[in-house]
């Protein structure tokens, strides 16, 4: 009885309240929907859902991230939450208060006095639970363990540092669970972004020794990809994902190193000391955003101008639209060198090319609707209004650092490969960023198409492989395998 009412208690508890149904009551306690699951702010209802008016709505600041934590991207995840978090209030010069004219007009600042920048950021780690009895063990002293995280403590010393309100928290939960507890978890704290950074060699969680740590199984280790989409295709919020390249400070040029021998070997007391690493003597970021259309274009450039608020970036954002009659001149794509992708993927078979089947095209509306709206002048260009409306409204604060553009091309991802290369990565600054909608739902014959002849001048037909194509949509994985020098963010809007 006992053994029956154990194995049967969770199936149970689970057919009778169901994910989705604890999803809805907590949405209920906390207000945001009625009993029958109906949003109840303003803007949400179905009459004016997917107009102009509740795009512009939706073009509102990201308040509330989650982001993973993970020792490896902590670097570029700290620069970008402070850039998120837009400009630092700075202080009043301090007066010593013997010296002051007045010390009963000059007390101590209270808490109500200090600056609240507009973020609220969760930082969530996670550790994998193996079946070593030491890992067991940390499961009950997590508490502690959380304390002494070096990581969790980082995070909070720079949340402090820059003023920004920061939780972290440290779950040691199995890796095929990782996906599930970070949704939830930005589920519990309402969080309209999850920041996902995707991992440098391909393992879920920090490798513990770092010998095992190999950057050529970055973008083709099956669970990761596996984690990635599974986060995509479950997160209630907008999610990001990013695949950094030195973001945050210009990466240390390599040069030819001596091999030692035992013949020729140096005396330790003659080894010349580490030389300091100099300071970033240009801290800006310079961002390129191509605006293909589409839910998750609409979101990523509520993310672009939320970070050209900094004074530090500057952003490019071209609309770029496919125009199948227009004559240019071909482009043509040198293969990058070695150097520049020492982290794609070696030896993917043909079975990862590219293909769009005759099925998808027939399943997919977003390609019946642009071949209706080809054939018919009269349907309304819904993107364009809208890119207008951002163009025509963008704050006088910010116009200054954002340039809007529009390119019509018949080789849309040959045209944002070459203007990538000449927007991004050009100085020696704190790190560029391309940002691109995911769209993995909104597949394109055209894109398609162009993104199998592009590989193919690239030297790498199977590009990053179908796993990473997946998760990251085409327009992504030509970027990263073109080798443009700059970090990406990928953006998913919220269902």
């Amino acid at each position: 009885m006992a053994l029956i009412t154990t194995f049967a208690t969770t199936p149970l508890v689970t057919y009778l309240y169901p994910p989705w149904y604890q999803k809805r009551m907590d949405a209920w306690r906390r207000g945001e929907v009625d009993w029958e699951g109906n949003p109840i702010q303003p803007g949400d209802d179905a009459s004016s859902r997917g107009t102009l008016g509740d795009q512009k709505i939706v073009v509102t600041k990201f308040s509330k991230t989650t982001v993973l934590l993970r020792l490896e991207s902590m670097p570029s995840i700290l620069t970008l939450v402070n850039l998120l978090a837009g400009e630092r209030a700075r202080p009043e010069p301090k007066v010593h208060r013997s010296k002051a004219a007045i010390p009963e007009e000059n007390p101590p600042p209270s808490r109500s006095l200090i600056s609240k920048r507009p973020l609220e950021v969760h930082g969530v780690r996670l550790v994998e639970l193996t079946q070593r009895t030491s890992t067991v063990m940390q499961v009950s002293e997590v508490d502690e363990l959380q304390e002494r995280d070096p990581v969790i403590n980082v995070f909070r010393s720079f949340g402090k540092f820059l003023n920004m309100a920061i939780s972290a928290v440290l779950f040691i939960t199995p890796e095929d669970s990782f996906a599930e507890t970070l949704v939830s978890k930005a589920t519990d704290h309402s969080s309209d972004l999850l920041l996902i950074p995707w991992s440098e060699t391909g393992a879920i969680s920090d490798p513990q020794d770092p010998q095992y740590a190999n950057t050529e199984n970055r973008f083709t280790t099956q669970q990761h990809n596996l984690f990635i989409s599974k986060a995509l295709d479950t997160a209630a919020c907008t999610t990001a994902i990013m695949v950094n390249r030195e973001f945050g400070g210009p990466s240390m040029e390599r040069t030819l190193t001596r091999a030692i021998s035992q013949i020729s070997i140096r005396s330790p007391k003659n080894a010349d000391p580490s030389a300091p690493v100099p300071p970033v003597a240009d801290p800006s970021h310079h961002i390129f955003f191509p605006f293909f259309g589409g839910p998750d274009d609409t979101i990523a450039m509520r993310f672009v101008l939320q970070l050209a608020t900094n004074t530090n970036v500057t952003a490019t954002i071209v609309r770029v639209v496919y125009k199948a009659g227009v004559t240019e001149e071909p482009l043509d794509l040198p293969a990058p060198a070695s150097i520049h992708r020492p982290d794609l993927p070696r030896g993917l078979s043909m079975s990862n090319v590219p293909t769009l089947s005759h099925e998808d095209t027939a399943k997919n509306p977003t390609v019946q609707l642009q071949a209706a709206t080809a054939s018919d002048s009269t349907v309304p260009d819904a993107d364009g209004a809208f890119f207008q409306s951002m163009v025509d409204s963008v704050p006088a604060a910010i116009s200054q650092r954002v340039l809007f553009e529009t390119a019509e091309t018949a080789q849309p991802i040959h045209y944002v490969i070459s203007k990538a290369k000449a927007e991004v990565g050009l100085s020696k600054n704190a790190g560029d960023l391309v940002i691109v909608g995911r769209s993995q739902l909104d597949i394109q014959t055209h894109i398609r198409r162009e993104l199998v002849s592009v590989l193919a001048s690239l030297g790498a037909p199977s590009g990053a492989g179908n796993e990473t194509r997946k998760c990251l949509g085409d327009v992504a994985e030509a970027v990263i395998v073109s080798g443009v020098k700059a970090s990406m963010i990928v953006l998913k809007a919220s269902e």
